[in-house]
């Protein structure tokens, strides 16, 4: 084989280095975007709403004490509107939740969150009766009698494994990306080498 048949044959694997090498990158990168994206658009939403659910039902159960307290029958109708409109809050960010669930277990949490918080407001919906009609004892008796304090908890060790659990997809989102770059980094020095040579 003659030089120039030898340098057009170095030029022409210089070459195949070169493609190779790009299209790893691009594969790698590729991959890297897609687990970022994923994160974004769908991890991070979802733990946003998931903290508007746990924020709006710790509010909740506030006021459900408070109104258990007041007797004032003015601040006892502002009372009930808070609790409506925060109840309705609490609805919303779990059913806008929805849009978000990535897999069977996740959804498993976000059902077993919305029958929690139906048995707990059908719980409180008779000492809340009490209470509104200033019979203020027998609530808090009926209360203490009931399970609402229970589903309470219940509901609330829910929504807090729930955030925890994807708070694990995203680590394991990330763990992928960083796999995906430092696998590009050494298929990339690997075909320099090899093409270098």
């Amino acid at each position: 084989m003659n030089i120039a048949k030898r340098m057009i044959l170095l030029i022409c694997l210089s070459a195949a280095g070169l493609l190779a090498i790009g299209l790893v990158g691009l594969f790698q990168m590729n991959t890297i975007h897609e687990k970022l994206d994923e994160t974004g658009t769908n991890v991070v939403p979802s733990l946003i709403k998931l903290a508007e659910a746990e924020n709006a039902f710790m509010f909740l159960r506030t006021q459900v004490l408070y109104h258990l307290l007041t007797e004032d029958p003015a601040t006892l109708a502002e009372q009930e509107r808070t609790l409506e409109h925060t109840r309705l809050k609490l609805e919303t960010a779990l059913n806008d939740y929805q849009a978000f669930v990535s897999d069977a277990k996740d959804q498993q949490y976000l059902n077993d969150s919305k029958a929690l918080l139906a048995r707990y407001l059908a719980e409180a919906t008779p000492f809340l009766a009490k209470s509104r009609l200033n019979h203020k004892q027998e609530a808090v008796s009926q209360m203490r009698a009931g399970q609402a304090m229970q589903l309470a908890l219940q509901l609330s060790k829910n929504l807090k494994n729930h955030i925890d659990y994807n708070n694990n997809l995203a680590q394991q989102q990330m763990q992928v990306a960083k796999q995906a770059y430092q696998q590009a980094i050494i298929e990339v020095i690997v075909l320099m080498l090899v093409t270098g040579l």
